[in-house]
């Protein structure tokens, strides 16, 4: 039963991956208040979701805006990376170090670089719980320390029927296909 529902709910393209409980559950644990965790209802992403993800993260970028990047990218255990290469050169294991990722960006600003969206495309789901759309761009980065440069871009979203969408991964290069 439990198998068609999750059948059924990845049909329907959300997955839960909580629960919620109105009643307080028996206290088993002596007489302690029973702690009950919220209901995450993580949906399949569109293109638009994930396009209008990755073009808030470039305006947030572009502007300094470090909470709104705060708030784009997913917090650990879910955030993956952050990736590029030089100037700002950020790769393994650094890259998966989620609680540095605002100071970068902050540094990032500080020298004004930019990035400006030439192409997106999306490419579908990965099949997972939660499941994550994946992109692919190509961008213009320039700053005062370096010319416009193109580089290519590909990354991976979590898409949430009752919260902010937010990016797990981002990666651009010179070198990417």
């Amino acid at each position: 039963m439990i198998a068609l529902g999750l059948a059924a709910a990845a049909v329907a393209g959300w997955v839960v991956l909580g629960f919620a409980a109105t009643e307080p559950l028996p206290a088993t644990y002596g007489n302690q208040p029973t702690v009950v965790s919220q209901v995450i209802v993580a949906k399949v992403c569109t293109s638009e979701d994930v396009e209008k993800l990755v073009k808030t993260f470039i305006r947030a970028f572009n502007n300094g805006d470090l909470e709104r990047l705060d708030r784009i990218f997913a917090r650990e255990p879910e955030f993956r990376s952050y990736a590029t290469d030089p100037p700002g050169k950020r790769h393994a294991p650094i890259a998966w170090d989620r609680a540095t990722l605002i100071r970068y960006f902050a540094q990032r600003h500080a020298i004004r670089e930019h990035l400006q969206l030439r192409s997106y495309r999306f490419r579908g789901n990965t099949v997972a719980v939660p499941p994550w759309g994946n992109f692919d761009v190509e961008l213009l980065r320039r700053a005062r320390n370096f010319p416009a440069t193109r580089y290519r871009g590909t990354g991976a979203a979590y898409c949430y029927a009752v919260r902010s969408n937010a990016i797990i991964v981002w990666s651009m290069s010179t070198r990417l296909r």
